[in-house]
């Protein structure tokens, strides 16, 4: 699969912390995309990451020098750190992707939020 293999061969995959592999890899012409388990859900496998994990995580990235995209569900977290870091955010609204609801209004939606360092 040379296709592939030529896409790939400047990737790096770090089997790490992520907070320590976004401190070690930012300068400011990084790009972060940060789609960490989302607090107060069901994380299935994700398990234990908690409230003070995804406090630690913005604490960085209020801190970076490069830019992130960061996706998420809200949070009162999320919205003091949006607010004091003047953060660019956009919601998007979307159906649950698996649903046991019936009817046409019954399929339960889920609001993600990308929240930036730069204009979205």
């Amino acid at each position: 699969m040379p296709e592939l293999s030529d896409r790939l061969q400047h990737v790096l995959i770090e089997n790490n912390d992520a907070l320590k592999v976004i401190e070690s890899k930012d300068t400011k012409d990084t790009f972060h995309y940060i789609d960490p388990p989302y607090i107060n859900t069901n994380q299935g496998h994700y398990t234990g990451y908690t409230e003070t994990n995804f406090r630690q995580l913005l604490e960085l990235l209020s801190h970076i020098e490069g830019k992130f995209l960061l996706s998420s569900y809200g949070s009162e977290i999320l919205r003091d750190f949006q607010k004091t870091q003047n953060w660019f955010w956009k919601e998007i609204n979307l159906p649950l992707a698996a649903s046991k609801s019936t009817g046409a209004n019954a399929r339960p939606r889920k609001v993600e939020i990308l929240t930036a360092n730069y204009p979205i």
